[in-house]
């Protein structure tokens, strides 16, 4: 089970249509306005207010982006005041998001439409090549214009009945790929998934910040398929999805790595607090069983392999070394047994 190559990278055509870097540009608002983080509360009420903007992006002297404040800081601001506690004093450096997720210019659609939903943001500064904030972008902006170029793929699926068969199944082909969910399970696609782990991993790396990925892999379920029949499988795997999600934050994000293996993303969590989770996973499987008569242990089960971060901040990983060091470690889950996980110098825990 290598750990497999990475598709839709930035020199590659993303969706088979004419998805460029150029599609960001007509989401981007140009004039977003820019604050230094000692602006006291007060003008940051009153720059609110004059401009009508819903958030401010933090700056430092060359424009770099350091922070985010929007009107629901500004609210949690004033309640704290409201509870007694001293705000008047507070700067943008006290109440805003430090270390913002940004976009590039170069990046496409599809990729800060994960982006932004993957991370529950709903305003991306948007810098250029040296890191300078060039605009804003809002998750309300990318959802209509990833509709409209989905309306566009429509209308040439259409024109497309009109000429040949071979086309249409071409054009077909490439209005599925818009797609950010696994049609079956309901959670992030393969293709989604890349574009996350991709971001997520340059995001921590960067900002020194902890974050584990996991591979796991449901316990001889072509055994279950051959058992039970495919339709089974196909339910057991939702079973499994929520026994999985039982077990996680709604932080945490879950990708259909393909077949019946998974992929977990756990942002800020190290090695330690991963493991936690796994064993979490492991347990909510034997808690809540799904009978798998064809195995001596009776239930379905999961092999679970962690990869993560080293903590010195070192060593540079490329997202296939990230991949492929929780694959590894998802193999020896299962040469010493199965139902059990394998992290980062830690012994193997079986539920």
């Amino acid at each position: 089970m290598p750990a497999q190559g990475f598709a839709g990278t930035r020199t590659g055509c993303h969706t088979g249509v004419a998805v460029t870097a150029g599609e960001l540009q007509a989401c981007l608002d140009g004039k977003v306005e820019t604050i230094s983080p000692e602006t006291p509360l007060a003008e940051i009420v009153r720059r609110m207010d004059r401009t009508g903007q819903s958030a401010l992006v933090v700056t430092d002297a060359d424009r770099h982006p350091v922070g985010i404040l929007t009107e629901r800081d500004i609210l949690r601001a004033y309640a704290r005041e409201l509870r007694g506690e001293a705000v008047r004093g507070c700067t943008a450096r006290d109440l805003m998001t430090p270390d913002p997720v940004t976009l590039s210019l170069e990046d496409r659609l599809y990729d800060a439409l994960v982006i932004s939903q993957s991370h529950r943001i709903r305003h991306l500064p948007v810098v250029d090549d040296r890191g300078r904030l060039v605009g804003m972008v809002t998750h309300p902006c990318l959802i209509n214009a990833h509709l409209r170029l989905i309306d566009e793929q429509s209308e040439r699926l259409e024109r497309a009945v009109a000429r040949e068969t071979e086309h249409l199944a071409r054009t077909n082909r490439e209005l599925l790929t818009l797609s950010l969910t696994d049609a079956l399970l309901g959670i992030g696609n393969r293709r989604a998934m890349e574009v996350d782990l991709r971001h997520s991993l340059m995001l921590a790396q960067a900002h020194g910040h902890p974050l584990t990925a996991m591979l796991i892999d449901i316990d001889h379920f072509k055994l279950y398929n051959d058992h039970h029949g495919h339709l089974a499988g196909d339910e057991a795997l939702k079973q499994a999805v929520a026994r999985i999600r039982s077990a996680i934050r709604s932080a945490d994000r879950l990708y259909r790595y393909g077949g019946e293996e998974f992929l977990l993303l756990l942002p800020g969590c190290d090695a330690r607090q991963a493991r936690q989770v796994g064993v979490r996973i492991l347990e909510a499987f034997a808690r809540d069983p799904v009978p798998h008569a064809a195995v001596p242990l009776q239930r379905l089960s999961v092999s679970i392999g962690i990869a993560a971060l080293p903590a010195n901040g070192e060593v540079s990983l490329t997202p296939e070394a990230f991949l492929e060091a929780a694959d590894r470690r998802l193999y020896a889950a299962k040469a010493a047994g199965r139902n059990r996980l394998c992290g980062p110098g830690d012994e193997m825990q079986a539920a």
